[in-house]
């Protein structure tokens, strides 16, 4: 096989590849997605995502601000197909009293 034919076939493949890629169906979100993630080389900082039904879902990421100190941040949503939808929060802890604060919307 010459080299044009070969690097023919490869980008034939290439693209047959990508239009399966495309063409298949993204695969719904359910409960099996729900877990803890964490990086073990940054400790206390993470993410837990609870799945309650294939419309509901809660995500709690823990980290640590500009100036060290712990923070916690929510977001609630809910989900349709392969996205789920939800306004971003803030959440910390202050004098036993939780403060909560609107970030933004968001949408993946």
């Amino acid at each position: 096989m010459t080299r044009h034919a070969t690097r023919k076939h490869a980008i034939a493949a290439t693209a047959g590849t990508l239009a399966l890629a495309f063409a298949l169906p993204a695969a719904a979100i359910d409960p099996s997605y729900s877990g803890s993630w964490y990086n073990p080389p940054e400790s206390g900082s993470g993410f837990n995502l609870e799945i309650f039904s294939r419309d509901r879902a809660i995500l709690y990421w823990y980290t640590y601000d500009d100036a060290g100190e712990p923070v916690w941040l929510y977001s609630e949503g809910v989900i349709e197909g392969d996205r789920d939808h939800r306004p971003r929060q803030r959440g910390w802890h202050a004098d036993a009293a939780a403060a909560r604060v609107s970030l933004s919307t968001r949408s993946r």
